[in-house]
């Protein structure tokens, strides 16, 4: 972790995550409504970081990988939340409006015309692989509530980890109830019966 920066501590950083997360979900759906072709979650960051600089503050890390921002953590469980309400979907060039899906209807010419350039500094980005791996992570997660994919008991667990940190704890508690119990090691259950108590708390609270 480099000097001067930080991790995320939930205590001290919720409501600066609160607020980030609601303004990055409105930045979202006016983005993606300015490209019919999709737009990639790194041009979607870039944009939530124009928008709110300050609320973006590269210098909190996320407690698993510090180095690595977390704000871009919450932009990523913000996209991942709208997936699940039906606002947007994946599509071949990135996250697109889903069909019906209402979006902000301010300052979409501009943002339309920044998507380029903000394309570039995504891919010129050294964090652009754990993006992409957060995309996949996120994909593996609707992939199996929807049954599509399975996967062994301890790539359950991980799944339920993934989603335990981003707080994305609806997925956490639900991927939780799928897990064949009696086929998980014992070691993993007790940690992923810590985290998921945790979540469902979470969830009560909201």
């Amino acid at each position: 972790m480099d000097k001067g920066h930080r991790v995320y501590d939930r205590a001290t950083d919720r409501q600066w995550r609160k607020r980030l997360d609601r303004e990055a979900k409105s930045v979202i759906k006016e983005v993606i409504a300015a490209e019919t072709n999709g737009v990639p979650f790194g041009a979607i960051c870039e944009a939530v970081k124009q928008r709110h600089p300050s609320l973006c503050d590269d210098g909190v890390g996320d407690p698993g990988h510090p180095n690595f921002p977390y704000w871009r953590h919450v932009v990523a469980s913000a996209v991942a939340n709208l997936k699940t309400a039906g606002q947007v979907h994946k599509v071949a060039g990135g996250w697109a409006l889903a069909t019906g899906a209402g979006a902000a209807s301010t300052g979409t010419a501009g943002t339309r015309k920044e998507l380029p350039e903000m394309d570039r500094r995504r891919r010129r980005a050294g964090d652009d692989g754990v993006v992409r791996r957060l995309e996949d992570r996120i994909k593996e997660v609707d992939d199996f509530m929807q049954g599509t994919v399975s996967f062994p008991p301890e790539r359950v667990c991980l799944l339920i980890a993934f989603c335990h940190l981003l707080e994305l704890d609806r997925q956490a508690v639900e991927l939780y109830q799928r897990l064949p119990r009696d086929e998980a090691d014992p070691a993993w259950l007790s940690r992923i019966d810590r985290l998921v108590r945790v979540s469902r708390q979470r969830v009560a609270q909201q």
